[in-house]
């Protein structure tokens, strides 16, 4: 049994773009007031997003369950 430890290198395991905050996740900087997307989660499971992405961007959403999962728009 070996315990010797291999370190690759950035180009075989880039970093993941989407961490675990979810922001990136989902294009909260991307949309404009009156746009939405489409979230295939329930409220509950977005809330913790929004609210960071609300801090992070300074705008406000909105959510409401729809057929399919909840829908998100920037209302300001």
């Amino acid at each position: 049994m070996s315990n010797e430890i291999t370190i690759d290198s950035a180009e075989m395991y880039p970093v993941p773009t989407t961490g675990r905050n979810g922001c990136e996740k989902y294009p909260w900087d991307q949309l404009k007031v009156g746009e939405s997307f489409l979230a295939t989660v329930t409220i509950s499971n977005i809330g913790n997003s929004r609210n960071r992405a609300e801090k992070r961007t300074g705008f406000k959403f909105t959510t409401r369950t729809v057929e399919g999962g909840t829908r998100v728009w920037r209302v300001a």
